[in-house]
C-alpha cells in the first residue's frame, strides 16, 4: 500500500471517527440485514461490538505505515474470531459491510479512489487473517 493512499485512508478516517457510534451501529444493522444467521456470533451488546469495532479499526488505521504490526495485531485478531465461531467465508461479507458503511458514513467525500483504497487495504488485512484463521481450525 502506498503513502498516498494510506494518507488518504487516514484523512478519511476523521469522518468516520466524528460518528463513531453511528458508524458502529450502521454496520452490524447492515452485516444483520444481509446476513442475519451471523447474529448468534455476538453475544455482547451491539453497541458495545459497534465500539469494539471501531477500536479495532482506529487502532489499525493509526499504525498503517507499521503494516508488520497490524499484520501482527490481525493475526491475533483471526485467533480469537476462530474461537468466536466466525467462518472464513465470513471475511468477505465483512469486507462489503464496511465498505458499504463507509461510504454511507463519509457521504459525499467518498470516491471511487478512497473505496478503492479501503478495499485494497482491507483485501491485504484479511488474506492474513483468512490464512491465520485456517491454521487455527
Amino acid at each position: 500500500m502506498t503513502q498516498e493512499r494510506i494518507k488518504l485512508i487516514q484523512k478519511s478516517w476523521l469522518y468516520v471517527m466524528d460518528k463513531a457510534d453511528e458508524a458502529g451501529r450502521l454496520f452490524y444493522k447492515r452485516l444483520f440485514e444481509v446476513e442475519p444467521n451471523v447474529r448468534s456470533l455476538f453475544k455482547e451488546n451491539i453497541e458495545k461490538q459497534g465500539k469494539k469495532l471501531i477500536d479495532v479499526i482506529n487502532w489499525i488505521v493509526l499504525n498503517l505505515q507499521d503494516i508488520d504490526t497490524v499484520f501482527g495485531g490481525a493475526k491475533e485478531l483471526a485467533r480469537r474470531h476462530v474461537r468466536y465461531g466466525v467462518q472464513v467465508e465470513h471475511y468477505p461479507l465483512v469486507g462489503h459491510t464496511l465498505i458499504w458503511t463507509l461510504g454511507n458514513i463519509i457521504g459525499k467525500e467518498w470516491t471511487k479512489e478512497l473505496e478503492q483504497a479501503w478495499t485494497e487495504a482491507y483485501e491485504a488485512l484479511s488474506q492474513v487473517m483468512i490464512e491465520e484463521h485456517k491454521k487455527g481450525q
